[in-house]
């Protein structure tokens, strides 16, 4: 694993998640929600939460 660098805040770190809605690479800090679906997970930043279309999608997303 490399060591990568969030899209957001800037923290250095090797586990990074993609943001279903903007595509970012964020860390653990700058996830907002994360939610199971019945294959993956389904991850929201902090930045996408403050939109409400995007936050609707992930709230009806199942």
């Amino acid at each position: 694993m490399a060591i990568e660098t969030c899209q957001l805040t800037g923290v250095q770190t090797a586990k990074l998640v993609k943001c279903d809605y903007c595509g970012k690479k964020v860390c653990y800090q700058a996830l907002k929600a994360q939610k199971r679906k019945k294959i993956d997970h389904r991850y929201i930043c902090k930045a996408c939460w403050s939109d409400m279309k995007k936050r609707k999608a992930y709230k009806s997303a199942n």
